[in-house]
């Protein structure tokens, strides 16, 4: 996979270090590598780079590796940006970006705040093999087995770093930098070889330094969004590559070990048990005691960067051989068990499974997508990168790109304004596996109810007053405690909004149906959120000044209620009772 990460003016020296950390040959080899075309025509392509090389920092900095040139002026900056805030008496906020756009009768209600803003100066690609080669990396029989290994995942990163420069690196030129020219980018790259706990995790750093060459030489700041466009393609291209050659040379077998929606397959190897992933997963399962669903973002990377230990200088890769083989040893590990197989014939998709495939993944990102501005469209990278999760790393990256681009001249025409975004035509409407993604669905729709079916077990009947309780007086101490627990920061925002409230507002027809149908609410209740429901969404498209909300008709429901909305009431519609003589 390619997780990405944006570096900013100040924060150099953390990639700068990156070159003291050891491949896991020599005693210490403490050398990057410069790729790319931009690297090329500076004339340090292939150039090692060691730890604190003068000629990277003169890059950062926007100078030519010997300093004596300035490339690009504005690479390095700070900028303080101030926003005016107003708080109404509904607590909401309203946000202004400039004095000017302050209304008079606010002038003495807003407050100041300041937000510091760094230019950037890089993209951190890195690429990590699935734990599972890692492992049979280091349990690698032989230096032999072990360098021939580490070469394949070389060799991965290089091309998906000849991707990205040939799809992903692009400068704006022209009035108001409205056109995209192709860019000549620079790359240093670092392999390594062990996780901060010292477990075995292949991973290669490649630095997207920002700086690209157009046609005329020109150094400008490369285009951020095409960029982070292309990271998950780019990140299934080094995975394909991974898992085709790794197969194809030592016999292996993998299977399919899906990331969450969107973003691509990874693999797993027969022969490697869980225990033994989890064994050399150390620094994971850290992480995974110290965090909780319930943390937001934000809190999440708190927790990872405050449990974070300092890189280890000191020890060798190769001294930790024999630990790594006795921990596999003890849960079973056997290299012939994982690599010796018979030859056997490889199973290959054909073009229309891969096709029936491929439009199946796009109708479901579309499902993911129908609130984002794209309206269910999608990219020339998401086509390709549903065409590399359909193929399971038996094609070559090239017989894919093939198939890819087959696939939308066939299936797919160009949708909306934009002639970058794409959506299925007739054709590819036919090949969509609507079985598939009906099953989907349902397992998505059971999870949501285990979910909820816990919640309400666990945290309502512990948690929550008891709604038989009559005394306000306990309820008054109950808010109490909950408003000092959240102002000293023992529960986050969102426990204090589930814990204090009695009955939860669902949104949406959904949640709407799955909170009625846990008993989180009455049918009664449901069937008024439904119709309320029903009608922003009618008020919404017509005129704000003008809703006359009792011409919607109510909308079908199951639920035998009937809404009289002149009164704003709900009325029990009685059944009416049929008598047969017999």
């Amino acid at each position: 996979m390619n997780s990405i990460s944006i570096g900013h003016a100040g924060n150099e020296s953390y990639y700068l270090k990156l070159g003291r950390e050891e491949y896991y040959t020599s005693a210490i080899d403490p050398f990057g590598v410069f790729k790319g075309e931009g690297s090329k025509l500076l004339g340090i392509e292939n150039e090692k780079i060691s730890h604190s090389d003068p000629r990277l920092k003169n890059l950062f900095l926007g100078y030519s590796p010997d300093g004596k040139e300035i490339l690009r002026k504005d690479i390095h900056q700070v900028r303080e940006y101030k926003s005016f805030r107003y708080e109404d008496k509904e607590k909401r906020v309203h946000t202004f970006k400039s004095e000017k756009s302050v209304p008079s009768h606010l002038k003495d209600k807003v407050t100041v705040n300041t937000e510091v803003r760094r230019s950037v100066v890089c993209y951190d690609n890195v690429f990590s093999a699935p734990k599972d080669v890692s492992i049979l990396w280091s349990l690698a029989p032989s230096d032999k087995k072990r360098e021939q290994i580490h070469d394949i995942h070389n060799q991965s990163v290089m091309e998906a770093l000849k991707y990205l420069e040939n799809n992903a690196c692009y400068v704006r030129t022209g009035k108001g930098g409205k056109t995209q020219e192709k860019a000549k980018a620079i790359f240093s790259v670092f392999h390594h070889t062990t996780s901060r706990d010292l477990d075995p995790q292949l991973h290669s750093h490649a630095v997207l330094l920002n700086i690209g060459f157009s046609k005329s030489g020109k150094a400008l700041s490369l285009d951020g969004r095409t960029i982070l466009e292309h990271r998950y393609a780019s990140g299934m291209i080094y995975q394909n590559s991974l898992r085709e050659r790794l197969e194809r040379e030592f016999n292996i077998k993998t299977y399919d070990r899906p990331f969450s929606d969107g973003k691509g397959v990874s693999f797993g190897i027969l022969g490697i048990s869980r225990e033994l992933r989890r064994e050399f997963s150390r620094r994971s399962m850290e992480i995974m005691g110290r965090i909780s669903p319930d943390m937001s973002g934000a809190q999440v990377r708190a927790e990872v960067l405050a449990s974070r230990k300092e890189k280890n200088f000191t020890t060798q890769t190769k001294d930790l051989f024999s630990g790594w083989r006795e921990r596999g040893e003890q849960f079973g590990f056997s290299w012939g068990h994982v690599t010796v197989r018979k030859e056997r014939e490889v199973l290959k998709p054909t073009e229309a499974k891969t096709y029936e495939l491929v439009a199946t993944s796009l109708q479901e990102h579309s499902f993911s997508q129908k609130k984002h501005r794209n309206k269910g469209r999608v990219s020339s990278p998401q086509i390709l990168l549903a065409t590399l999760s359909s193929v399971s790393g038996k094609f070559k990256n090239d017989e894919v790109f093939k198939r890819a681009e087959a696939f939308k001249d066939k299936f797919t025409k160009e949708s909306g304004t934009s002639s970058k975004l794409y959506s299925l035509n007739g054709e590819g409407r036919k090949l969509i596996n609507h079985e598939k993604i009906r099953e989907k669905l349902y397992r998505t729709a059971k999870t949501a109810i285990t979910y909820y079916y816990e919640w309400m077990k666990s945290n309502r009947k512990q948690v929550l007053i008891n709604s038989k309780s009559n005394r306000k007086g306990s309820k008054k101490i109950y808010k109490l405690r909950m408003n000092y627990l959240y102002a000293v920061g023992k529960i986050t925002r969102k426990q204090y909004l589930k814990f204090t409230s009695d009955k939860p507002t669902p949104k949406g027809y959904f949640k709407i149906h799955i909170y009625e149908a846990l008993g989180l609410i009455s049918k009664r209740k449901a069937y008024y959120l439904l119709n309320l429901h029903h009608k922003e969404r009618f008020s919404s498209r017509s005129d704000p000044f003008d809703k006359k909300l009792e011409t919607v008709e109510p909308i079908k429901s199951s639920i035998s209620y009937d809404e009289v909305v002149s009164s704003k009431k709900l009325k029990r519609e009685k059944p009416s009772r049929e008598y047969h003589s017999r």
